[in-house]
């Protein structure tokens, strides 16, 4: 069975111009493929970057530079709009304070109770959060896949070689969302 990830679709990430400029096909994509894993009964996560404002759950550069980011509350962290509503039965949203999903999280737990054997990665940054949760995903032994037109990065060569790098060495292939979605399978 499958789980599609929708990774940090907040507000703070498209502060940044080149993801701001990708946001309106970036959100159209990630709400195909959520819409479709929800119509075929597969599981959607929708993973989320919150941090404390009382620095407990700090990375070590918010700490070093005393600069905070996705403050639980704040409209940074505050989902975008546009896309499709997760929630039961088949949608759960994941709150994590690191790159990968998997990071001091339930989410092994859970893919585990509901029998997800693949995993459909979209949202941002291929380099950054996608690329750390697909090289988790490996070592818990999902089979991951990388939904490209529903990943975005500030960068395009290093979302070109992230996408190119754990496809040849984690067999973790891209593809479009009109590729998979007849491809998802569901409780």
């Amino acid at each position: 069975m499958d789980a599609v990830l929708m990774i940090d679709m907040q507000q703070g990430y498209f502060s940044d111009p080149d993801l701001e400029e990708q946001r309106p096909a970036l959100v159209d994509a990630c709400s195909r493929l959520v819409r479709g894993a929800l119509d075929a009964g597969a599981l959607v996560v929708e993973v989320v970057t919150v941090h404390e404002h009382d620095r407990s759950t700090w990375a070590r550069n918010m700490l070093e530079d005393d600069k905070p980011f996705l403050l639980r509350g704040s409209e940074e962290a505050a989902r975008l709009p546009g896309l499709p509503e997760v929630g039961p039965p088949n949608g759960v949203v994941l709150e994590k304070t690191r790159d990968s999903a998997f990071h001091r999280t339930d989410l092994v737990d859970l893919l585990h109770e509901r029998g997800i054997d693949r995993l459909l990665l979209c949202g941002i940054s291929t380099e950054s959060c996608i690329g750390a949760t697909a090289l988790d995903a490996y070592s818990h032994d999902f089979e991951t896949v990388l939904v490209a037109d529903a990943i975005a990065s500030p960068s395009q060569d290093s979302h070109v070689r992230t996408l190119d790098h754990l496809g040849r060495s984690y067999r973790q292939p891209g593809v479009g969302v009109a590729d998979v979605l007849p491809t998802l399978t569901g409780a």
